[in-house]
């Protein structure tokens, strides 16, 4: 029981260290000695800052409900990877940086909001229909190849968002597939996709959906199968 208890809270250990380390970053170039610069405007570090204190709010509540505090990491990492995509303000070192949060993130979720995670897809799916209409209503130069892509991107997704009310486990996989297609089309430079940032950032979302909802598919299973071996015992 012991060991169980403390394997529990390793997400939350490295979650510790990770604030350190950002605590760090924010910190250290603003003391004179040091003379750390850090290639970063004011603006960009009044939003540093003002992340961090989110952050660590959020990491506060970690060792209280670990399961909302991971939740709210892994959506605050997909809300601020496609606001700054949408605001054309996106850092690849942000993108790097924020990457470990979202994986301690899913760590830390035990038991899986099934309502939150379909009301992320859901969003996530207008943000789809949104992007294509876009795709075709503004770029008007797309070859027939590239057009054909977009929709297919479009149609998977949506096949898995069908999937995910009746077969979560299922759905994950087709959220996967998505992505591969998505990163197929970057590799053969096809799909309209200029920069291939781009691609990584549209479909990282996608992935991390696709893992929730695989890992929710099997924690089902597994309560399904506990279920009837209690009700085969006890007959």
């Amino acid at each position: 029981m012991k060991k169980k208890s403390t394997s529990r809270k390793i997400p939350q250990i490295m979650l510790s260290i990770y604030a350190l380390l950002y605590l760090a970053y924010i910190i250290l170039p603003i003391i004179p000695v040091l003379d750390i610069t850090a290639p970063v405007e004011p603006a960009g570090r009044q939003k540093m800052i003002i992340t961090f204190v989110a952050f660590f709010l959020v990491y506060l509540l970690s060792w209280r409900n670990r399961d909302l505090a991971g939740m709210l990491l892994i959506t605050g990492y997909i809300a601020s990877i496609l606001a700054d995509t949408l605001l054309e303000n996106l850092r690849l070192e942000a993108l790097i940086l924020g990457l470990p949060v979202m994986i301690l993130g899913i760590l830390m979720v035990r038991d899986w909001y099934r309502q939150l995670l379909n009301l992320l897809a859901s969003i996530y799916t207008l943000y789809q229909i949104w992007r294509t209409i876009t795709y075709f209503a503004v770029i008007k130069d797309l070859a027939l190849l590239d057009r054909i892509l977009i929709s297919a991107l479009l149609i998977i997704w949506m096949v898995g968002y069908i999937f995910l009310w009746k077969r979560p486990a299922s759905a994950g996989w087709i959220f996967i597939f998505w992505f591969l297609v998505l990163m197929g089309t970057v590799v053969t430079d096809r799909g309209g996709l200029e920069y291939p940032l781009a691609a990584v950032t549209i479909g990282l979302p996608g992935l991390i959906l696709g893992i929730l909802f695989i890992l929710l598919g099997r924690k089902q299973k597994r309560i399904i199968k506990s279920q009837g071996a209690q009700s085969a015992a006890d007959t």
